[in-house]
This record gives structure tokens, sequence and C-alpha cells, in this order.
């Protein structure tokens, strides 16, 4: 019998990265109103954030999630058998949220806990070489370019402004946003608006969040999301949070401006802030 020849390097197995980190920071609360779903199999990625009171909120973003998971699931099943393609995702991912709108505003309409109570949504669905999301509330998706070295935004807030804010700045107009009341949510009823979108997703980063990081600007973020330190990125991105920099300097020349906004990084704090990072070489 031959015997396998003894190679004089060593065998080294490759360390493969990480390309994906989820993570919760409760802050201050007693409660998380925050929840998010990961399923790396099927690439779908989902966000809520809840509102109405500590057991309200909590308890309807937990509701969204698991309910359009379960109709996620049927989509790509639908996907993999080929009674759809691609063509059909964004009307599927429409159709979809707002069914799982129409489940949770008819259970708090009968649960007295949960009146008035409802959850922001953010979902993100990759599918071959395509990102699909769609964005209800005033969660955030960033879509970054890997090799460019860029970041762009694929959401804006659903909110009420109360004046013209044409002619700010984007991060004076994420201020601005801030400060104002949501006009579109899940279990609002039957009027909520649906934002979809669909992008190339070759050696990209998804990164989703929720409000709690809204005192983070989208270059700071594009800075973490490229140093890859993806074992201290939920640290870093805290960090960010509870020491703004260009969010700071932003408020101070609307304050020039005459608007009057008040930068709380101790409210920031408090708040629940969670975000999702997907990323594909």
């Amino acid at each position: 019998m031959l015997s396998r020849p003894q190679s004089s390097v060593p065998f080294r197995r490759k360390k493969k990265t990480k390309n994906y980190v989820a993570s919760t920071d409760i802050g201050k609360r007693d409660s998380n109103q925050d929840k998010k779903f990961v399923d790396l199999r099927r690439k779908i990625f989902i966000l809520c954030d809840g509102m109405g009171g500590a057991n309200g909120g909590e308890r309807i973003s937990e509701y969204a999630v698991k309910i359009l998971d379960l109709e996620l699931n049927e989509v790509y099943g639908l996907l993999r058998k080929k009674y759809i393609d691609e063509n059909d995702i964004l009307d599927f991912l429409e159709q979809r949220i707002s069914y799982t709108n129409e489940i949770i505003s008819a259970t708090t309409a009968k649960v007295d806990v949960l009146t008035k109570g409802g959850t922001t949504l953010d979902v993100a669905m990759i599918y071959k070489n395509k990102i699909y999301t769609g964005h209800v509330g005033d969660g955030t998706i960033y879509l970054v370019d890997n090799s460019k070295k860029s970041i762009e935004r694929l959401t804006e807030p659903h909110v009420s402004f109360l004046s013209d804010i044409s002619s700010l700045s984007d991060i004076e107009k994420q201020i601005v946003a801030s400060h104002m009341a949501l006009k579109s949510y899940i279990g609002q009823g039957v009027d909520i608006k649906i934002d979809l979108t669909v992008n190339a997703f070759e050696n990209s980063t998804l990164f989703m969040h929720t409000d709690g990081y809204n005192l983070i600007s989208k270059n700071e973020i594009l800075n973490l999301i490229m140093k890859k330190d993806h074992t201290n990125l939920k640290q870093n991105l805290i960090n960010k949070r509870d020491n703004p920099v260009e969010i700071r300097l932003a408020y101070e020349e609307l304050n020039e401006k005459g608007l009057g906004f008040k930068i709380d990084s101790k409210q920031k704090k408090q708040d629940n802030s969670t975000f999702i990072m997907y990323e594909r070489d």
C-alpha cells in the first residue's frame, strides 16, 4: 500500500469570517420592545420596534415578527417550487406586510392591553443576487457597497413634518424626523404606507436598525462597517450612540437656523437599540 506523501508545509484551515451580527441593547428600560428575526438559510431579516407601553409594545412587535416570518416562509417556498419568480417578490412582500398589519390591527382593537399599540416594521429578503426590502415606520435600512465603500439609505421615516424641510441636509432631516410623530405603523388600521425597494446585492452589506441608534450618522455607520470589526460592532455602535459627533454638530447648525431642536443623548441611552448586519463578499 502506498503511503500518502507528507507535506513539509503544515495544513491550516482557512479562518471563516463572520458575516452576520445582530444584537439588542435594552438601555435603561425594564423590557425590550424591539424584536428581530434572522433566517440565514432563507436570507430573511425582520426588525420591529413596538409602541404602546412596555407590555403592549413588546407583545405587538413579537406578534408582527412571527406573523411575517410565517408569511415569508410561504413566499420562499413558492419561489423554490417556481410557482412565482423574482419579479413577483415585491408584490408578495407588500401583500404579506399588509396582511400582518390587518392581523395586528384586529388584535389591538379587541385586546384592551394592546389598544393604541403598534410597531414599526422593516424587512429584507435576499434572493439570488438581489435584496428586496419593505418598510413601515421610522426604522432604518442601509445598503453598503463594500467595493466602493459607499452607503445608501433605503428608507425614509414615516412621520408628520410640521414644515418644509427640503432645504435641510440629510443629517438635519434625520434629526427633525426623530422629533416628529409617526404617521404610519403596523397596527394603525388599513391605511398604512409601505415602502418597497429592490437593489443588486453583490459584495454588499445590509445594515438595519431601530430608532435607538438614530443619533449615529450614516457616515459613522459606514466607517464602523468598513472596519470589519464584527466582534466589537455592538459596543462601537453604543459608544457612537452615547457620544454622538456628527449629529451633535448638526444639532448646533439647526439651532443657528432657529429651529431649536435639543439633542438628548440621555434619552437614546434609555431606549432599546437593535441592529442587524449581514455581509456578502
